[in-house]
């Protein structure tokens, strides 16, 4: 059989122990046997699991382990290759083994040990793999056990979880550990394979950047590193439908089109300066535009009205005639962005002010945008030339 090693959170019920072990032995697709197994717990739960694994003893004279070894693991538990114990106790300042977790300073000692236990079992990468189970202790215990799994955890390594049923009657019998043939006992024991976030391979990368003195700055140059592998969270492309009431939105898609952000009920007005400062930030080619070539610019407001017919509203667009008007056009857009964490980041309008002018940009290069308009609509001129449109 594959060896193993067992990291597992306890509290107070050492069957957990012999339950997760019983799994991985006779119900895992690849039947495997721990070469060590690490407890992490309490003194409480120490002295729990020694006085019901090792110390107490059947009518054969055989300890729960001892029967154990023998029924499931095929093995003798005095011979060299019989799993290893390791149990793992915080220590408290004053030398003492923690007997509890009950408060915050328990808690960072529980934690600092679990971070410590895993490090040390997944620094080499040669070693057998770790099978972490979080069934047991405290949900605090198995918390902190999984997040450093999460930091530490190599490809070979996977965290695991145990379902008993029935749980009350397990839980009501102390002389349940594992399911045994021949007995009355009619008892599941379930695994479930958790989904685990590794962070290893991020960190590793982040460190070898830091000693280049390269460290990412901004989101986007942190979802762009190669190392690193990950999924940006930057939208491929923009989406504004224009039409009634009820048809305007704006969606946020990924490259193979899922939509990534929605916002509905925008006003036409907002959705109109979008638009043009887009369309003629583009037309000036240029990474920002000066509120004294948007204000009083005939050119601008037959763009602005030409895309605010095809909103269908019947209000008066107002033009922007002063800095003051504008100015309101761009918080009104920011701040129906803001409705959404990826809207704001990727399209929120920014101004930099000098002594004579305001100069306005996108806060990130927006990504490519599009309009959808409704075919009903479809005979009305189009007015931008770098905003493609299509119809519903």
């Amino acid at each position: 059989m594959e060896r193993y090693n067992l990291l597992i959170a306890l509290g107070i019920s050492p069957a957990i122990v012999t339950e997760t072990i019983w799994t991985l032995a006779v119900e895992h697709p690849h039947p495997a046997v721990p070469a060590e197994i690490h407890v992490v717990t309490t003194l409480t739960g120490e002295r729990m699991l020694r006085r019901h694994l090792f110390e107490q003893s059947d009518e054969e004279g055989l300890s729960v382990w001892a029967r154990f070894c023998h029924e499931v693991l095929k093995l003798d538990p005095e011979e060299a290759e019989a799993p290893r114990w390791f149990i793992h106790v915080p220590i408290r300042g004053n030398g003492h083994k923690l007997d509890d977790i009950r408060t915050w300073d328990d808690d960072r000692r529980y934690a600092t040990l679990c971070y410590q236990v895993v490090a040390q079992l997944c620094a080499d990468p040669e070693a057998p793999r770790v099978v972490a189970s979080i069934a047991g202790g405290r949900k605090t215990m198995s918390a902190h056990l999984l997040t450093a799994f999460s930091l530490y955890a190599r490809p070979q390594d996977e965290s695991i979880h145990v379902l008993v049923h029935p749980e009350q009657a397990v839980l009501n019998d102390p002389s349940f550990f594992y399911p045994r043939a021949g007995t009355r006992q009619d008892v599941r024991i379930e695994r479930v394979d958790l989904h685990l976030v590794r962070f290893r391979h991020h960190l590793e990368e982040l460190a070898r950047l830091h000693r280049q003195g390269r460290l990412p700055q901004t989101l986007q140059e942190l979802e762009s590193l190669p190392g690193l592998g990950l999924r940006p969270a930057r939208p491929a492309n923009v989406e504004i439908i224009l039409g009634g009431r009820n048809e305007r939105m704006l969606r946020l898609l990924d490259p193979e089109g899922n939509e990534m952000a929605l916002l509905q009920a925008i006003t036409p007005a907002a959705l109109v300066t979008l638009l043009t400062l887009y369309e003629m930030l583009r037309r000036i080619d240029a990474s920002e535009i000066s509120n004294l070539q948007l204000i009083n610019n005939e050119q601008v407001e037959a763009l602005r009205q030409a895309a605010y017919a095809f909103c269908r509203d019947l209000r008066r667009l107002r033009p922007w005639d002063d800095g003051v008007t504008l100015s309101r056009s761009i918080s009104e857009l920011n701040q129906a962005l803001r409705r959404h964490p990826l809207c704001g980041r990727y399209l929120q309008i920014v101004g930099r002010r000098t002594w004579e002018e305001t100069f306005y940009a996108f806060r990130t290069e927006p990504p490519a945008l599009q309009v959808t308009i409704p075919q009903s609509l479809d005979y009305m001129k189009w007015p931008f030339q770098h905003i493609p449109k299509r119809s519903a």
